[in-house]
Order: C-alpha cells, then structure tokens, then sequence
C-alpha cells in the first residue's frame, strides 16, 4: 500500500500491524521481475535510517520480535536491501507459507540458513550482528530467540542498506494465497552501532588539523594524534598543531589538535596513567551452539581518576578452545587461558570510560562464561 494507506499499515495498541487482504478486481500485474499477476493488497515499512557498515561504524546489531502467518501464499520478511543496487541483500527473517525460517545472504550468489521454529505465529526474536571484517568484507551472525544459527561472509562495507518489514504474498510462499486476511505484527525493532572514536575523549573538542595552529583562550590541556593514541602538552591561547610541538603518536597516520573544553582542567602527564589494579573487566553474555560460541559484550572499564592509554584483557576457560574471530579485542590462538589487547581505536580510556569487546571461538564441548582480568 501507499504511505496514506492506513487498511494495511496501522499500530494497534502499540504494535506495527502489516495486514494483506485479498483484492476482487483486476489490477494487471507487478511491475517487477517475474511480473505476477497482482491479487492482494499488502503493507510494507521502509526505515529512513540506512545501516551503513565502514570505519566510522564497524559493527550493527538490528532485531525485532516478530508474530508471522503460515498460511499457504503468505510471505513476512524482515530484511536489508540495497539503497542503490541489488545486491546487497540480508534476510533476517523470512518466511514462506510453513514455519521454516529462511536466513539468506545474497552477493550475487545466496548463502542459505533454514530453520524450523515452533509455533512461529507466537512472538519470536529475529536478530543479526554485522561487523566489519576487512576493507570490502562483513561478517553476518544470524539469531532465532537469542541462539546462533549461522555466519554469512559478504562484500557489504559500504553499501547503503534500508531495513525492510513486509507482508508480500503469492510467488516463491505459494498460490493461490489465503482467501481471509493476513497479519504479520512486529512489537519492537531495535537498531544499534558501535562507532569509532577519532577524538580522544569526552570535554574534548577538535581544533585544528595536523600543520595547522590550534587557538584557544585561556590555559588548555591539548593533546594531539588519531584513533585513541594522542600526546599531550599544556598551553595558553594557541599551540602548533605537529610533531615538532607534541612527537609523533601514532606514525603514518593524519593526526588533529583537540582541546579541552575548560581552562580549569588539570593538564595530563606521563603519570597520569592508570595502574593495572584500576581496571574491571565485566562479562556479557554467551551465545552457544555445538562446537562453537561467540561471548558478548566484555566491558573494560576505568575506575580510576587518570587516563588508560593500553589495556589488556585475560580470559580463563576452564577448558581448551580456540579463537576464530573477534571485534573490539587483538587476541588469537587456542588455549585454556588468553590474553588479548586493544585494538587502535578502543585502547584510550577516559576516567569512568569503558571499552567493548567480543570474541567468536570452537571448543569440543560447551563452555561457561569465562573469568575476565583487565590490567
């Protein structure tokens, strides 16, 4: 339906209600590929927001609980499609006319995950965390009710994508589709991203890029470099912005002069920097699956008053696993314990600031949620 079509896109009490409803006269047919002929009436919900996945955002995580029909000729999804070409494409959630689930990756050739679920015109969670894995390359997790099901590898970075749910009909779920009306009812869509700091940390405000002169008022803290490795030096009302002025912390790379936001601020030494004691290290959560798991969302966070410049991070199994994949973190290898350290952009931690990380791995049996020790 259109965006004023009201019949077939509604809330009721609060729940985003896609309705198809059978149509009694000759419309012709789709004027898309295969061309079908048109018999329903239908909603669909495009979001505004288009999940981009790159530098600056390198990991999202989308869900949304989800009640679906089965009759025969009835088609939900909840999917990401390509803003400006065909493919990317990532199924979420898809079902057509029974109660298997398809989970689909389409690149130019699909990658296929299916599905049993139980009673799935009850509430079901459909999720996907996408992360970055390489300059041209994602990595999709696909999730039914919080447990793993598969991983897709796509040349998604880049690309625009809308979030799609709608309740489409006939073609690949079956004809002659359903003489009564469907509904797909959605309770919730959750939409988050991780970003990469460029700046150092929060009550800092850019001023000026490398070779240029950075100008203020007052005495300042200003520290100088890029993703999370800055140097610092106090100054009264400007500062040259290079590495004559401040050295070099992080080579190769474009560095900027931040400043901070209060003259009152105490300026930062080489003492500022917290002790291995100062730091926590908090556990996620764990998603599991016969020989493999991912372990969610450990949080290391600062307690201290001072600044973190590096940290690491030790994980006690228990048992012997082996690391295939991670995100926020440095850590390979197998073993019973490991220790990883921060990446580039995460290992600069402000008083109170905490930094994320997950690890993907294989084990010959379950695990338990490992013991965690930030230094």
């Amino acid at each position: 339906g259109s965006s004023s079509d009201h019949n077939h896109t509604y809330l009721n009490n609060g729940v985003l209600t896609l309705k198809a409803s059978k149509i009694g006269w000759n419309e012709g047919n789709s004027s898309s590929d295969p061309y079908l002929p048109i018999h329903y009436h239908s909603g669909t919900v495009h979001a505004k927001h288009k999940v981009i996945i790159n530098d600056q955002y390198p990991n999202y995580e989308i869900k949304a609980r989800i009640q679906v029909p089965l009759s025969r000729g009835t088609w939900p999804a909840f999917w990401l499609a390509g803003v400006n070409s065909w493919p990317p494409e990532s199924d979420i959630m898809e079902f057509k006319g029974n109660n298997e689930n398809w989970q689909n990756t389409y690149t130019g050739s699909w990658q296929n995950k299916k599905t049993r679920v139980s009673n799935p015109e009850n509430w079901h969670t459909y999720r996907i965390w996408i992360s970055k894995k390489n300059d041209t390359d994602v990595n999709i997790h696909y999730y039914i009710d919080g447990q793993w099901q598969a991983q897709h590898t796509a040349n998604f970075v880049n690309k625009p994508m809308w979030i799609i749910l709608n309740l489409q009909t006939e073609g690949s779920s079956g004809n002659p589709g359903p003489n009564s009306d469907a509904r797909m009812l959605v309770d919730w869509v959750y939409v988050g991203r991780s970003v990469k700091e460029s700046g150092p940390l929060s009550g800092y405000a850019f001023c000026a890029n490398e070779r240029e002169t950075c100008v203020f008022s007052g005495t300042r803290d200003v520290v100088y470099g890029a993703d999370g490795k800055f140097d610092h030096q106090t100054a009264t009302d400007s500062i040259n912005c290079d590495n004559e002025t401040f050295g070099d912390p992080i080579r190769g790379t474009r560095k900027a002069c931040y400043v901070s936001q209060t003259s009152s601020y105490r300026p930062m030494s080489s003492s500022d920097v917290s002790t291995p004691n100062k730091l926590s290290c908090t556990a996620g959560s764990i998603d599991s699956w016969e020989n493999g798991f991912i372990l969610n969302n450990f949080t290391v966070t600062n307690n201290s008053n001072t600044i973190v410049r590096n940290w690491s991070a030790a994980l006690v199994f228990g048992r012997s696993i082996t690391i295939t994949n991670a995100w926020g973190i440095t850590i390979s290898g197998s073993g019973d314990n490991l220790t990883g350290t921060n990446v580039d952009y995460n290992g600069y931690l402000a008083p109170a600031q905490s930094a994320t990380f997950s690890i993907q791995g294989t084990s010959s049996s379950s695990i338990d949620m490992p013991a965690c020790r930030a230094e």
